[in-house]
């Protein structure tokens, strides 16, 4: 009955290990107005490589360029997300306009990407927010919009 017990908690330990120890590789995002004032982009992990061990880094590692068009304005910006990611935690984004409406605000797209690889495989601003596929980068379209 011990070696039983033994091996199942040898088991449950070693599943969390391979479940916990995974490589991000992509992401999803929504968008949603917290506040008539506040606009919340939500960066969560999608997709993972269970064969590469988790980074223990909380910095440098995850990316994000984040490409908007707001009042027809176009921006864009880099932030990194290792240390949410890390922590289980998803990441998020805030569009702080005052009191404009979510109608004036358009999310181009998301791009992530690893910081910690060489610069030629970052994504460029450059054409950011003109619609065109970024190469060496996933993107995704907005899964969602709500309120909340």
């Amino acid at each position: 009955m011990q070696k039983a017990t033994f091996l199942f908690v040898i088991t449950v330990l070693f599943t969390v290990t391979i479940t916990t120890a995974q490589n991000i590789t992509a992401v999803k995002y929504s968008l949603f107005e917290k506040t008539t004032n506040d606009h919340w982009l939500r960066i969560t992990p999608n997709t993972f490589d269970g064969n590469v061990s988790e980074t223990t880094k909380t910095s440098g590692v995850y990316a994000v360029m984040i490409c908007y068009t707001f009042n027809g304005k176009e921006k864009s910006v880099f932030q990194d997300v290792t240390s949410k990611f890390v922590n289980g935690e998803d990441y998020i984004y805030t569009f702080s306009f005052g009191t404009a409406s979510l109608d004036k605000l358009k999310l181009n797209n998301v791009t992530f990407f690893r910081r910690d690889k060489s610069k030629e495989t970052w994504p460029s601003k450059d054409g950011c927010n003109d619609g065109q596929v970024l190469r060496s980068a996933n993107t995704f379209a907005i899964s969602s919009l709500y309120n909340r």
